[in-house]
């Protein structure tokens, strides 16, 4: 840690000494208490006054043996008996110590590195300094006759460990000595003390009754042991009533610096992982467990394990998910297409249809894989090379409105197998007026064949007065996920395709057409626009809308 000085908070325009630090090297199990010792011992000054650190927006101060109830004036300070280790510092961390509150001497000290200390027996010691020495009260026509350093380099320094006087401990550590209470903590406490709520009161006792009566007498009045006794007090110095307030209401587990130490931890790792591995110089395209406990442990000093890594980021609602591909279009004219489909689906007439019309296969007639029902031990196998029975292709149209599916089996996906489909559509829905066509951007599907065709088509439509006229709505490039009927397809497979063995195209045809026959009667007793969503402005926005699987479910 690098101490440093800024001068005296009462002065006026004070100036910070330029170029004056202390490097001090300390055990992470000594507490603020000490810490203090050791700056005063290092600046050789009178080791008698009050004072207080700021971390983390906390301040823990010793107050002095003597007072036992503090004023307001004091409100939210907690003490100065709490480790080092257990107030979360990391690297760059700053503590504010002010030392003499009423000459107030203010020194920030940074936190310069976090390491692990094996045991080091040679601890706290100076490590490296700048500057001359610091003097404590200003004489009057008096030289400083202070030493001054004049190597700033910590290679010439003498490492001297730095010995604490042992009565230090003693009288500052005492274990199971509540340090000061405040006006507003006294006021709750003997609140508790009058309750009926035996926790409430055996606590209350505790405190008040702590500098006036012995633990092992207190142990006998309440009837708890000492232990227990100890933990609340120690709870009490660092956190206050709020921290006993845990206890009462169940809430408190272990202590509450084991929970901040957990939500500490746990922001540590969000923000480690919010960067990219190579941010910390690791060789990797995305986080795993090892290489996060590793820069956790190397950018925040502390160690940590792999399964305390997996419950912090669990706990924080982090999971590890595979990316998924999402389909998008490069076509230029992409958000006009797609608004001009939608404004023909919304403006649709009574004597008007919109169809969604693909192709599916060829569809081999072989055994498939699938979802299947086994035994636990089980595991159904298929085999990788077998002889083919045939195959079959088809093409289907969706109607937008009364979800019905015609199909139909053809020999290729070309622009005649259109033609056929449009005509059935035009027989089988001769009554209506107009008859929308929409696909997506395959190369038969906009042919010079197939327009030629159909502007002939609506001509003799439009000269004989009878049927529906054909127009069609192109999708974009690459956007077959507008398509609906690709949602029908992919439920028709799971249902009829996946884990079969037909032996013949005939039964595989026939267990197809029996599948969209139910399907029609389904919707024609239930009726039902198509989808959910894509009759909503927004849904063909929202790729993850149009979803595959049993027809019930949509």
């Amino acid at each position: 840690m690098r101490v440093e000085y800024l001068g005296q908070a009462c002065e006026n325009n004070a100036v910070p000494i330029g170029g004056w630090h202390r490097d001090i090297e300390l055990g992470g199990g000594m507490t603020l208490n000490e810490l203090n010792d050791i700056i005063q011992q290092v600046l050789g000054w009178d080791n008698t006054h009050l004072y207080a650190f700021t971390v983390n927006g906390k301040r823990y101060a010793y107050l002095g043996d003597d007072d036992y109830i503090i004023d307001d004036v004091f409100e939210n300070h907690y003490s100065a008996k709490i480790s080092l280790g257990a107030l979360g510092l990391r690297k760059t961390d700053t503590l504010i110590y002010n030392y003499d509150f009423g000459d107030s001497h203010l020194f920030p000290i940074t936190v310069l590195r976090i390491e692990k200390a094996d045991n080091r027996t040679d601890l706290p010691r100076v490590i490296g300094l700048a500057g001359r020495d610091l003097i404590q009260y200003k004489m009057e026509d008096e030289e400083d006759e202070r030493q001054i350093f004049v190597s700033e380099s910590t290679d010439k320094i003498d490492h001297k460990q730095i010995s604490l006087p042992p009565k230090t401990r003693s009288v500052r550590e005492a274990v199971g000595k509540v340090d000061f209470i405040i006006a507003k903590d006294k006021k709750d406490l003997e609140q508790w003390r009058k309750s009926k709520e035996k926790r409430k009161w055996e606590i209350a006792v505790t405190i008040l009754e702590n500098r006036y009566m012995p633990l092992p007498e207190i142990s006998k009045k309440i009837e708890r042991p000492v232990k227990r006794l100890r933990k609340w007090i120690r709870i009490f110095n660092y956190f206050g009533v709020e921290g006993l307030k845990g206890i009462l209401f169940n809430r408190f587990r272990g202590t509450s610096i084991k929970r901040e130490k957990m939500a500490l931890r746990t922001k540590r790792l969000l923000e480690i992982i919010h960067h990219k591995p190579n941010y910390y110089g690791v060789n990797r395209s995305s986080w795993n467990r090892p290489a996060l406990a590793r820069v956790y442990r190397e950018h925040c000093g502390e160690t940590i394990s792999l399964s305390t890594v997996s419950s912090s980021l669990k706990a924080a609602k982090y999971t590890i998910k595979k990316a998924r591909k999402v389909l998008t279009s490069p076509d230029p004219d992409y958000r006009e297409k797609v608004d001009g489909l939608l404004k023909t689906l919304h403006s649709l007439r009574s004597d008007e249809m919109l169809f969604f019309i693909d192709e599916l296969g060829p569809l081999k007639v072989k055994k498939y894989g699938g979802r299947t029902y086994v035994r636990v031990n089980d595991a159904p196998t298929y085999p990788q090379r077998q002889a083919e029975k045939g195959s079959l292709s088809m093409a289907g149209a969706l109607s937008a409105t009364t979800n019905q599916v015609t199909w139909m089996y053809i020999k290729a996906k070309d622009s005649s197998s259109m033609i056929d489909l449009i005509e059935i559509l035009f027989n089988q829905y001769h009554l209506k007026k107009k008859l929308y066509v929409t696909w997506d951007c395959a190369s038969w599907h906009s042919s010079n064949a197939l327009v030629s065709w159909i502007e002939a088509f609506n001509a003799e439509t439009e000269k004989s007065g009878g049927g529906p006229i054909i127009e069609f709505i192109p999708l974009p490039t690459s956007s077959q996920f507008l398509d609906v009927i690709e949602s029908v397809f992919s439920g028709m497979k799971r249902c009829i395709i996946h884990n079969s063995d037909y032996q013949s195209e005939t039964d595989m045809k026939t267990a197809i057409s029996q599948h969209f026959r139910e399907r029609n009667d389904h919707f024609r007793e239930n009726p039902k626009r198509v989808g959910k969503k894509i009759w909503e402005i927004d849904f063909f926005r929202d790729i993850d809308a149009i979803k595959s699987g049993n027809y019930r479910e949509w």
